[in-house]
């Protein structure tokens, strides 16, 4: 009967971590979707009308999402439908540095929006480029 309550509890317990780990996996996910349409739109601002407001509100929330979804790679987080390899937590700190870069360069982006299409282009780049350095670094192709 102990055995029996014991293997239970167990299974309950891995059911649950797996469960927590799915849902931190889909919050990061959608996180860094909204980095990805945010990033999509501002190049698209780019090419047609540049509209200030717009530029700087996509980059103010790609800097509050860089924020965010660092909090979102508890270890054992790496399991399942993630393209998030374990470099992330092998090297943690400059993964974290990175995110802080990004958010440090999208909020520069977000000031340079109100000086004009050409500024905000260039300090745009330099946010957009630490986004490709943390894919070749970090992600695992599918």
């Amino acid at each position: 009967m102990r055995l029996t309550s014991a293997l239970v509890g167990l299974t309950l317990f891995a059911l649950t971590a797996t469960t927590a780990s799915a849902d931190v996996i889909q919050q990061r996910k959608a996180k860094f979707k909204e980095i990805g349409g945010a990033a999509k739109a501002s190049s698209q601002l780019l090419r047609g009308s540049f509209d200030a407001a717009a530029a700087k509100k996509h980059m103010d929330l790609i800097a509050a999402n860089a924020v965010a979804v660092a909090k979102l790679f508890p270890e054992g987080s790496g399991q399942g439908d993630t393209t998030a390899g374990p470099k992330i937590w092998s090297d943690w700190k400059n993964f974290e540095a990175g995110l802080m870069k990004l958010k440090t360069d999208a909020e520069a982006a977000s000031a340079a929006a109100g000086k004009g299409q050409k500024a905000f282009a260039a300090a745009f780049g330099v946010a957009v480029r630490n986004c490709k350095e943390c894919h070749q670094t970090y992600r695992v192709k599918r």
